[in-house]
């Protein structure tokens, strides 16, 4: 059988009287979910999210170009000595 749910009230938590380790895991839901300091920190969090593809989208070309680079400098010897 299922139970119905009636919308009543289970629990109340005062956080004024929590204790210490409640208030410091209750501190870090604001910053999980970026509801704190308002528009400004959510562009932040943006930016922040998308370092990492930035970072390996630079990298990669700098990779490829060095690679490139270091093809065309071997065929360019090979030409001086033949």
């Amino acid at each position: 059988m299922r139970k119905s749910c009636s919308g009543q009230v289970l629990r109340v938590d005062n956080s004024l009287k929590a204790s210490l380790g409640d208030k410091i895991l209750n501190s870090f839901e604001p910053q999980h979910y970026g509801t704190f300091g308002g528009l400004p920190t959510r562009i932040l969090y943006v930016f922040v999210g998308l370092a990492p593809l930035i970072l390996f989208i630079t990298g990669f070309v700098m990779w490829w170009d060095r690679k490139r680079k270091q093809k065309d400098d071997y065929s360019h010897k090979r030409s001086y000595i033949n």
